[in-house]
C-alpha cells in the first residue's frame, strides 16, 4: 500500500494530535503556565474550527483545510523556545556575519496566534460544503463518463425548473409572495428526541445527516408551495453536487391494479410511478436522458426525491387513519427513499392520514401557524399594501388574526384587501364568499359546458356540506355514490367536476371516489348558509364538546340574527356559571366543557360583544377571581387572559395588571397580546408592562424587539411604553459601545470576569429563589409601598438582568484598572484608561434616567415645591418645604441604600473576617509585650498565620460547604433524570409524584423537557384540582404541555 493510500484525514489527525501534545508538554516545562494555557486553547480552537477536515468525503476541500492545519502546526512548533537553539546551530555557518536579533520572543505572539486562527477559520468556512443535498462522494465524471452528460443534466434542470414554475402559475401562485415558514423540528438523536423551531427550508438545507424527512402541516399551511421552492433552489446546486432534485406529487398516483391486503402496493410500483411521472411531464430530450440514466442515478443516490401530498394519494382518500393501506404505503415510501447508499428524500403530508411509524424518519418537521411578523410580511407583498391594513387587522378586527395564521386564508385576506381598496370584509363569511364567487366566475365556461348555473353549483355545494357534517359516518369527505343517493335532485358528478376545476374541491380516484373541499373553511361556509336558512337546526350542545361543528358555529355567530346569537351566548355562560358554582376542579369532566365554552365566547363574540352584555360583568368578575388566586391553575389563568378581549376596556386593564403580576412568561406574553388594542391604559398597567419588558436580558430583548415594537405601535395608549422599549433598544447599543471600550483594556480578562460575576450573581439569586421562606422574609422587610415607591423597589431589589450586567461589567473594569497597568506601554495604557472612564455611564441602564429617576424626583419633590409655592406668604411655608425636603431626602437615602445593599451582601463575608483579624492583632500585640523576645517571636509567627487560616475559612471553606449543599441537590436531580426511560403513556399522578422528588427547578425543568421530547401522552387525572405549580419555568412548560395533551392548542 503506497503512501497516498495511507494518507487519510484520520491519519493526519493523529499526527496533528501527537505534535500538539508534544508542543504543550514542552511549553509547560519551558514557558509559564499562562503561556501554556493560551497555547493549549489555541490548539483546541484549531481542532474545533477544522472538524470538517477529518471527514473522508470531498478530498479536494479537505486537503485545503489539512494544509492550513499543517501551516499552523509549523508556526506553533517553530515559535517554541526549544527550537531556537537548533535553528541557531543549523544557521550559524550561513548567518554568522549577521547581528543577533534583539528581543527575540521566546513564545508565540498572541497576535500571531489570533491571526493564524482567523485565517484557518476563513479557509474552513469558505471551503465547507454548504449545499442542501450535499456533494456526492464520487465525482460524477467517473459514474457518467459520457461527454454530453453534464450538458444534458443542465438541460434537465432547466426544463423541470420551468415545469415547477408552470405548476405555480396553474395554482395562481406568485413565487415573489412566498413567506418563509416556521417548523417545529423533531430530530431523533440516539435515544433522545430533540426539538427546535426554525425555518422549514433552512432546516432541510442545513441537515445533511438525515436521509429522509417527514414534513407535516394543516391544509393551506403552505407545504406544497415551500417544497416546490425548495426544489427550485436545489436545481441551482445540481452542477456542484452532482445530484438532481425530483418533485413528485403523489396525488397523481393512480395504480394500475386493485390493492388489497393480500396484494399490497410495492416499492417497484412506486418507483415505476415516479419514472412514469417524469416521463409524462418531460419532453423528448429529458425523456431520453431519464431512460438512459434513471436506474443508475437512483441506484447511486444521485436523486433528492420530494414526495408531496401523501395524504392525497387517490386510493388513500377513501381510507381511515388506521388503514392497512396507509401503513403499507408508509413502509414502501421509506424503503424507496432509502433504497440507495447515498439516497435522500422527503415525504410531505397533512396531519390527518399522515404516514405511520413504518416511515422511519429521524427528522420530522411540523409546520407552525404564521407568526404576526410573517402575516405582516405576507400582507406587504400585496400591491396595494399600506400600514392601515395591518392596524385594522391587529387592532380593530382581531377576529381575523387567528385565521390569518394559515397562509391560505392569509392570502385570501390579502386578495380581498387588494380588490377592495385595503378594506376588510364584514366577517369571515364574506371573505370566503368573495373567493368562491371569484373562482366560480372564472370557471363559467366549465359551468356552461356542464349545463349548470353558478347558483345551482352553490346550492348543491351547500347540500353536500350539510350532508357531510350532519352524517357522523362521513366527516369531511363523502363518496359520489353516497352523495348521489342523498341528493338525487342534483347532477352531483357535474357539480363536483366544476368544483374541482374551480379549485374548491378534490376527488379521489378509488372505487368510491371520495369528494372533499380543498379547505375545511369552505365546507363550514356552505354549512353556515344552510344554518342561516334553518336556525332551528343549530346544535348548541356541540360547543361544550368541541365537536366538528364548533368552527362552523363560530362563523355562524358572526352573521346570524342577534336574537339567535344571544341564545347561543347565554347557553355558553350557563355552562360556565354552573361549574363555577359547583367549584372548579380539573378532575371534573365538566371542566373541559367550561373551557370549550369560554374559548368559544372569545372567538365568536369578539366582534359582537353586544350579544354578551347580559353576563359581561359576571364574566369579568370570574376572570378577576381566577387571576388573583396565587395558587391557581396556570393553564386556566392563561385561557382566561386570552379571553379578556371581550370585556370592557376598564376590566381588561385590571385583568392584565393581575396577569402580569403572576410573573409567568407564558401568561405575560398572552396578556400583552390581549391588551394591545386598548385605546388608552392606566398608569398602573403602563408600569406593569414596562416592568415586564425590563425583566428581559439583552439577548432576549434583541430577539423580541421587533414583535414588541409592532405590538406597542398599534395603539396610541401605549406611546409611553413604546418609548421605554425604544430606550431599552438604544441601551443595547450603548452598552455594547461601553463594553467594547472597556474590553480594549484587556481583551481576555474583561469578558471572562464580567461573565463570571454575572453568572455568579444570577446563579446566587436563582439558588435563593429555591427557598420560599427566604423570599417571604425578604418581601416582609422591603416590600412596603408606603415606605419606598413600588417601582424603585421592583427595579432595585429584584435586580433585573440588565442592572446585574452593568454591575458585573463595572467590577471587571475596576479590577483591570487596578491589576493590569502594564499590559500596554505607559502612554497607551494611560490613554486607554482615561478613555475608558467615558464608557462607565454606558455600562448602566440609561433608560433608568427618564423612566425611573426623573419620575421618582417628580413624585417625591415636585408636589412639595408646588404646594410650597402656593403657600409662599403663609406662616406654614417653612414647615411645608421642610417636610417635603425631608420626605425627598429620606426616599433618596432608601434609594441609595437599595443600591448599596447588593455590595454589602457580596463583600460581607470578606469584610467581617478582616475586621476581626485587625481587632485580634491589636489585642495580641499588646499581650506579647509581656513575654520574652524568643517566645514573642514564636507566638507572633503563629499569629501571623491566623489571617490566612481565617481567609481560607471564610473565603473557601464556608462557601465550599454551601456550594456542596447546593451541588448535592443538583446531583440528586441529575441522577433522577438519568433514571428516566421512555414510556408510551404515564399517569398524571405519577408525573406529580416525580416532580416532588426533584429538589431544584433545574431538575423539574429537565424532567418536563423529557416528557416533551419523548412525546409522552399522560392518562388519568392530577391528584389535586389544579396543575402542579412550583412558580418556576418548569411549571409554565408543564402547563403548555397540558394544553397540548388536552387538545386545546389548536
Amino acid at each position: 500500500m503506497g503512501f497516498q493510500s495511507r494518507y487519510t484525514p484520520h491519519f493526519s489527525f493523529y499526527i496533528f494530535l501527537a505534535i500538539a501534545a508534544a508542543v504543550v508538554l514542552t511549553s509547560f516545562t519551558i514557558n509559564t503556565v499562562l503561556e501554556t494555557i493560551i497555547l493549549a486553547v489555541f490548539i483546541i480552537v484549531i481542532i474545533v474550527l477544522t472538524k470538517t477536515a477529518w471527514e473522508p468525503a470531498h478530498r479536494g476541500g479537505t486537503n485545503v483545510r489539512l494544509r492550513s492545519l499543517q501551516i499552523a502546526s509549523g508556526v506553533v512548533v517553530v515559535s517554541q523556545p526549544w527550537w531556537k537553539p537548533i535553528l541557531n546551530l543549523l544557521s550559524k555557518p550561513f548567518l554568522n556575519k549577521l547581528p543577533a536579533p534583539i528581543n527575540s520572543p521566546e513564545s508565540p505572539s498572541i497576535a500571531v496566534l489570533l491571526f493564524i486562527a482567523f485565517v484557518i477559520f476563513i479557509v474552513n468556512h469558505y471551503t465547507q460544503d454548504k449545499t442542501a443535498m450535499g456533494k456526492h462522494p464520487t465525482p460524477i465524471e467517473k459514474e457518467f463518463p459520457e461527454k454530453s452528460y453534464q450538458d444534458r443534466l443542465k438541460a434537465f434542470c432547466n426544463y423541470f425548473a420551468d415545469d415547477i414554475r408552470k405548476i405555480d402559475r396553474e395554482n395562481r401562485w406568485n413565487p415573489d409572495a412566498y413567506i418563509p415558514l416556521d417548523a417545529e423540528v423533531e430530530v431523533q438523536s440516539g435515544t433522545k428526541r430533540l426539538r427546535k423551531v426554525t425555518d422549514l427550508l433552512n432546516a432541510i438545507r442545513s441537515d445533511k445527516k438525515s436521509r429522509v424527512f417527514l414534513v407535516l402541516g394543516d391544509p393551506g399551511s403552505g407545504k406544497s408551495v415551500a417544497l416546490r421552492k425548495l426544489c427550485l433552489e436545489l436545481f441551482l446546486e445540481s452542477e456542484k453536487t452532482g445530484k438532481l432534485p425530483l418533485y413528485i406529487n403523489l396525488k397523481e398516483w393512480k395504480p394500475q391494479r386493485l390493492w388489497t391486503e393480500e396484494n399490497p402496493p410495492t416499492v417497484e410500483e412506486l418507483q415505476q410511478f415516479v419514472f412514469d411521472n417524469l416521463i409524462g411531464r418531460g419532453d423528448y430530450y429529458t425523456n431520453e436522458f431519464m431512460r438512459a440514466t434513471f436506474d443508475k442515478m437512483l441506484l447511486h443516490g444521485r436523486f433528492f426525491i420530494i414526495l408531496d401530498s401523501f395524504d392525497e394519494i387517490p386510493t388513500v382518500l377513501d381510507e381511515q387513519e388506521n388503514s392497512w393501506l396507509i401503513d403499507k404505503l408508509s413502509d414502501i415510501s421509506h424503503r424507496f427513499l432509502c433504497g440507495a447508499t447515498e439516497s435522500r428524500g422527503l415525504l410531505a403530508s397533512r396531519v390527518f392520514r399522515k404516514p405511520t411509524s413504518k416511515f422511519d424518519a429521524k427528522t420530522t418537521l411540523e409546520i407552525r401557524p404564521l407568526t404576526e411578523e410573517k402575516i405582516i410580511n405576507l400582507l406587504k407583498k400585496s400591491l396595494s399594501y399600506n400600514d392601515i391594513l395591518v392596524k385594522r387587522i391587529f387592532k380593530d378586527r382581531q377576529e381575523f388574526v387567528p385565521i390569518a395564521r394559515n397562509p391560505f386564508t392569509a392570502t385570501l385576506i390579502s386578495s380581498y384587501a387588494q380588490a377592495h381598496d385595503n378594506s376588510l370584509p364584514q366577517n369571515q363569511a364574506e371573505l370566503y364568499a368573495s373567493y368562491i364567487d371569484r373562482n366560480l366566475q372564472a370557471s363559467m365556461d366549465k359551468i356552461k359546458k356542464n349545463e349548470l348555473t353558478k347558483e345551482e353549483v352553490i346550492q348543491c355545494a351547500t347540500d353536500i356540506s350539510d350532508v357531510m357534517l350532519t352524517d357522523k359516518k362521513l366527516g369531511l369527505e363523502a363518496s359520489i355514490s353516497e352523495l348521489n343517493a342523498r341528493l338525487p335532485n342534483y347532477s352531483v358528478e357535474k357539480v363536483i367536476d366544476v368544483l374541482k376545476y374551480a379549485r374548491l374541491g378534490r376527488l379521489g380516484s378509488g372505487d368510491e371516489q371520495q369528494f372533499s373541499f380543498v379547505h375545511r373553511r369552505f365546507n363550514e361556509y356552505f354549512v353556515v348558509k344552510r344554518l342561516l336558512e334553518k336556525p332551528q337546526r343549530v346544535p348548541k350542545d356541540a360547543i361544550p364538546s368541541d365537536s366538528r361543528w364548533r368552527d362552523a358555529l363560530v362563523l355562524y355567530c358572526e352573521v346570524a340574527q342577534e336574537d339567535e346569537v344571544k341564545q347561543i351566548a347565554n347557553f355558553c355562560w350557563a355552562e360556565i356559571n354552573q361549574i363555577i358554582k359547583d367549584g372548579l376542579d380539573m378532575r371534573d369532566p365538566r371542566f373541559l366543557r367550561m373551557i370549550h365554552c369560554l374559548r368559544f365566547i372569545k372567538e365568536a363574540f369578539r366582534a359582537r360583544v353586544s350579544c354578551i352584555e347580559d353576563f359581561r360583568g359576571d364574566l369579568a368578575v370570574f376572570i378577576h377571581q381566577i387571576l388573583e388566586n396565587d395558587n391557581q391553575n396556570i393553564l386556566l389563568q392563561k385561557i382566561v387572559v386570552d379571553a379578556v378581549g371581550v370585556l370592557r376596556d376598564e376590566d381588561i386593564d385590571t385583568a392584565i395588571i393581575q396577569a402580569i403580576s403572576i410573573g409567568d412568561p407564558w401568561i405575560n406574553e398572552t396578556a400583552l397580546r390581549s391588551c394591545r388594542h386598548l385605546p388608552k391604559i392606566s398608569h398602573d398597567l403602563k408600569y406593569a408592562i414596562i416592568n415586564y419588558i425590563n425583566s428581559f436580558d439583552l439577548l432576549k430583548l434583541f430577539r423580541k424587539k421587533d414583535d414588541l415594537l409592532f405590538s406597542l405601535s398599534l395603539s396610541d395608549g401605549f406611546t409611553e411604553v413604546n418609548k421605554f422599549l425604544r430606550w431599552r433598544v438604544r441601551d443595547i447599543y450603548t452598552f455594547t459601545v461601553g463594553f467594547a471600550i472597556c474590553w480594549a483594556l484587556n481583551i481576555i480578562l474583561m469578558p471572562i470576569i464580567t461573565a463570571c460575576l454575572y453568572l455568579t450573581i444570577v446563579g446566587f439569586k436563582n439558588i435563593l429563589s429555591e427557598f420560599s421562606s427566604f423570599r417571604r422574609f425578604i418581601s416582609s422587610i422591603f416590600e412596603h409601598r408606603d415606605v419606598i415607591p413600588h417601582i424603585i423597589f421592583n427595579k432595585l431589589y429584584s435586580l433585573q438582568p440588565r442592572m446585574i450586567l452593568g454591575i458585573a461589567a463595572l467590577f471587571a473594569w475596576s479590577f483591570i484598572i487596578e491589576s493590569s497597568p502594564n499590559l500596554y506601554p505607559n502612554d497607551v495604557w494611560g490613554y486607554l484608561r482615561n478613555f475608558s472612564y467615558i464608557s462607565l455611564p454606558l455600562l448602566f441602564p440609561i433608560y433608568y434616567i427618564p423612566f425611573y429617576l426623573i419620575p421618582f424626583i417628580k413624585e417625591n419633590l415636585m408636589p412639595s415645591i408646588e404646594e410650597s409655592s402656593k403657600l409662599l406668604f403663609s406662616l406654614h411655608f417653612l414647615k411645608t418645604i421642610s417636610i417635603g425636603l425631608l420626605k425627598f431626602l429620606f426616599t433618596l437615602l432608601l434609594f441609595i441604600f437599595s443600591v448599596s445593599i447588593l455590595f454589602f451582601i457580596l463583600f460581607f463575608i470578606l469584610l467581617l473576617p478582616l475586621a476581626i483579624i485587625n481587632y485580634l492583632f491589636i489585642l495580641f500585640n499588646n499581650f506579647l509585650l509581656s513575654y520574652s523576645p524568643d517566645l514573642r517571636n514564636l507566638l507572633k509567627s503563629l499569629f501571623l498565620m491566623l489571617p490566612y487560616l481565617l481567609t481560607i475559612l471564610f473565603a473557601v471553606i464556608i462557601p465550599s460547604l454551601f456550594g456542596i449543599f447546593i451541588i448535592r441537590q443538583y446531583v440528586h436531580d441529575w441522577q433522577n433524570i438519568k433514571k428516566q426511560i421512555k414510556i408510551v403513556s404515564i399517569n398524571r399522578e405519577n408525573i406529580e409524584k416525580q416532580l416532588k422528588v426533584f429538589k431544584t427547578s433545574w431538575g423539574r425543568m429537565e424532567y418536563v423537557k423529557f416528557l416533551q421530547h419523548e412525546n409522552i401522552k399522560p392518562i388519568g387525572n392530577w391528584s389535586t384540582s389544579n396543575l402542579p405549580n412550583y412558580k418556576d419555568p418548569a411549571s409554565s412548560l408543564l402547563a403548555r404541555l397540558e394544553e397540548k395533551w388536552l387538545g386545546l392548542d389548536r
